[in-house]
């Protein structure tokens, strides 16, 4: 693993690689205000240690990248799609296994729309076709929604948590609140996993606050992929939790109505939140899904 950095003139994102270069490549997609490094460090290994090179990479607005004023820059999900692209091109990499999750989800399958000739397969962990921010279900939207919004519950448990914090130790909490939160009524949370992976994550954050521009750029995107979906071709293996508190798991079937050349993987009680006791079974299908499809 190793902690490099694209850079164009005040614009650079930082990615880490696993495995070696040679290998078939895997860009990792994180969701909305996410680092990298919410990927699971032994899933990454993992898939290294199967022959893959992993990448995966900090969002504009997060971690190590570069940071934006969104009133007088703003962007929208094609923006960070190219952000993807760009890792792929700085590494001279013409073909890779995208996985998304969440947000990471969207981007993924925006770059399958139009860049499918770069993606060897998708994988969608715990995403939809449309593009909704927790602002559709707490503050509606001028999109109607043909699937469920983020359920009740997650809504009340978000909300009960209140204002960012501004002391290290407050932020600490306020990120394991949300992560629990999300996790829902899945397995037992991890708490000390999780205590150690958000200092980690407030120590190499430049400004925290800026990840909320995620959100803008989802609500200013386009809110339904369904039509162009289904001109997909790229083979796509769809990954969901059953009790997924964000997605709930019509948005599942939806995708695989949608994608003609998907197959659907459902994971029982994962919710909105991948941790690491989920990786043996995910992995079960992940690798058959991408070694079916090297190049």
């Amino acid at each position: 693993m190793s902690m490099q950095f694209i850079k164009l003139n005040d614009f650079y994102l930082a990615y880490e690689t696993f495995g070696k270069k040679e290998h078939p490549p895997i860009l990792l997609i994180q969701g909305s205000g996410a680092q990298g490094m919410l990927w699971p460090e032994q899933f990454c290994e993992e898939l290294a240690n199967n022959g893959y090179y992993v990448i995966h990479y900090d969002h504009r607005d997060t971690g190590q990248s570069f940071y934006t004023d969104y009133n007088k820059n703003p962007y929208q999900l094609k923006d960070l799609m190219e952000d993807a692209k760009l890792i792929l091109d700085t590494l001279q990499l013409k073909k890779a296994h995208l996985i998304g999750s969440s947000m990471g989800g969207y981007i993924a399958q925006l770059f399958g729309i139009h860049y499918p000739e770069r993606v060897s397969t998708l994988t969608l962990m715990m995403t939809s076709l449309l593009s909704i921010s927790l602002e559709h279900a707490i503050l509606g939207s001028n999109d109607p929604s043909p699937l469920p919004l983020p359920t009740q519950q997650l809504i009340n448990s978000l909300l009960e948590i209140g204002p960012v914090p501004q002391t290290k130790e407050g932020l600490k909490n306020y990120m394991l609140s949300i992560w629990s939160a999300y996790n829902g009524k899945s397995i037992p949370f991890d708490t000390m996993r999780w205590d150690s992976l958000a200092k980690t994550w407030i120590a190499r954050s430049k400004n925290l606050s800026a990840s909320a521009n995620h959100k803008f750029a989802v609500s200013a995107s386009s809110f339904n992929r369904e039509n162009e979906l289904k001109k997909l071709q790229v083979p796509t293996l769809i990954i969901h939790g059953s009790i997924d508190p964000f997605f709930p798991i019509e948005h599942a079937y939806a995708l695989q109505k949608a994608i003609s050349s998907s197959s659907l993987m459902i994971v029982e009680k994962m919710g909105h939140l991948f941790q690491e006791a989920f990786i043996p079974i995910v992995m079960e299908t992940l690798l058959p899904h991408l070694q079916q499809h090297d190049s």
